[in-house]
């Protein structure tokens, strides 16, 4: 074991008291880890996170494991990710081979952002005089269609030839129906998933950047049926409900670790979600939307 001063040796035992101690049961919510669906169901083991496990292991059996960090905030900051489905990339970016059709989900007030977002990849192709690093497949006319039967077709046509949906996600993306509907389609159909905040970008009135808003992803889930089929579930104020816009059997995605029966996993559990001003979204969005289609072999 290796020696600690007082101050360490308390740090430790506090430490690794909080990891190991049972967390007391949360009400049904959009962030609880997983969800109960349907009734009580008997027992449904809590799947482990390999992060979380690792620090245990790390704190129980130091011998076998590198030795703590210098830095603290390294430590910190390795906490601090424990319920994330990703780990901080510390490795320089590389370009993908691979130009990936993407299709941008998003809220039409967030328009302007949103063609920030997109815009700047033909800039910067266009510049450079090298070819786009992804090709771009969204509905970018305002959807003036009411019929939702006709509205489905439509965003089905749109999303088929794309590899990757991307919620690039405002304030009230998180609750808009046809977002959540092209979240459904990415399931649906086998496509890589992934968001992007762009809250950070600044607001053409208003010259400033906004608080994030809700990660949509918290908010829809896959729930495995007593029937052994897996279904989408969304979550709204009355709790976690059957998707209505799908009430099908979907495929599960490889991105998440499947629930027990009568569950539900939210996707935010696997999901990756990104920052575009925070995180050179600019520069690294090629990356993110490559990474998010090879997470379903695509």
């Amino acid at each position: 074991m290796h020696e600690f001063t007082n101050n360490s040796t308390r740090n430790y035992l506090a430490l690794l008291d909080a990891l190991t101690k049972p967390k007391p049961p949360e009400p049904p919510s959009p962030f609880s880890y997983l969800a109960q669906l349907l009734g009580d169901p008997p027992s449904a083991p809590v799947r482990s996170n390999p992060i979380q496990d690792a620090l245990i292991n790390a704190l129980l059996n130091p011998a076998s494991t590198p030795s703590p960090p210098a830095d603290p905030y390294r430590l910190n900051a390795l906490l601090a990710g424990l319920d994330s489905p990703s780990i901080r990339q510390t490795t320089k970016p590389v370009a993908p081979d691979t130009r990936r059709k993407v299709f941008f989900s998003f809220h039409y007030d967030d328009v302007i952002r949103v063609n920030n977002v997109r815009h700047s990849e033909q800039f910067k192709a266009k510049a450079r005089e090298v070819p786009q690093s992804f090709y771009d497949r969204s509905l970018w006319e305002r959807r003036q269609l009411t019929n939702p039967d006709s509205l489905k077709e439509m965003i089905r046509t749109g999303v088929k030839g794309a590899s990757v949906i991307c919620a690039l996600i405002g304030t009230e993306t998180y609750a808009r129906r046809w977002v959540r509907y092209e979240i459904a389609r990415a399931i649906i159909d086998g496509k890589g998933l992934v968001g992007v905040h762009i809250n950070g970008l600044r607001h053409h009135q208003h010259r400033i950047p906004h608080p994030r808003g809700p990660d949509p992803f918290e908010y829809m889930g896959i729930g495995l049926m007593q029937d052994g089929t897996y279904r989408i579930f969304e979550f709204d104020r009355s709790g976690w409900r059957r998707y209505q816009d799908h009430l099908g059997s979907v495929p599960f995605p490889k991105y998440l670790r499947a629930p027990a029966v009568g569950y539900i996993m939210p996707l935010a559990r696997g999901v990756v979600c990104y920052d575009y001003a925070a995180q050179s979204g600019s520069t690294n969005i090629p990356l993110w939307l490559d990474q998010a289609a090879g997470r379903m072999g695509r």
